[in-house]
């Protein structure tokens, strides 16, 4: 987990109650180190398709998070820092896909995968 990553966490349990913290956080450790590891195997254009996926699906599931939370006033510290982890995916997002070309089949393959793992990731999160 890279250090915004690991910024990103602090603060977002240091506003949540403890009852609201993910019970499958190793689980998404785990995932996450798997979901670097592998692409990286196969080259830097691997990594950052990656990145790409990953921060494309979090953009989408943090603006679905924010559009929830504004419609709640005694939520605005959450909406405040959700919008600030957003703007940081955002540019973690554009860097990568600043460094990329068009996707081949394979590319589009893994960016599926990538994307499927994190909608059932955020599937089971919902449920534990």
């Amino acid at each position: 987990m890279d250090q915004t990553e690991q910024r990103h966490l602090r603060l977002i349990s240091s506003i949540l109650p403890a009852s609201q913290h993910g019970r499958l956080l190793p689980v998404w450790r785990a995932a996450g180190w798997l979901t670097g590891t592998l692409p990286a195997i196969f080259g830097a254009a691997a990594v950052f398709r990656t990145i790409d996926a990953v921060e494309s699906f979090v953009d989408g599931h943090y603006a679905e998070q924010l559009d929830q939370l504004c419609q709640r006033s005694h939520c605005l510290p959450l909406y405040c820092l959700l919008g600030g982890c957003r703007t940081d995916k955002l540019m973690h997002r554009d860097d990568a896909r600043g460094r990329l070309s068009a996707p081949g089949w394979a590319g589009r393959m893994w960016t599926g995968l990538v994307i499927a793992g994190s909608r059932l990731g955020v599937s089971l999160t919902r449920r534990y």
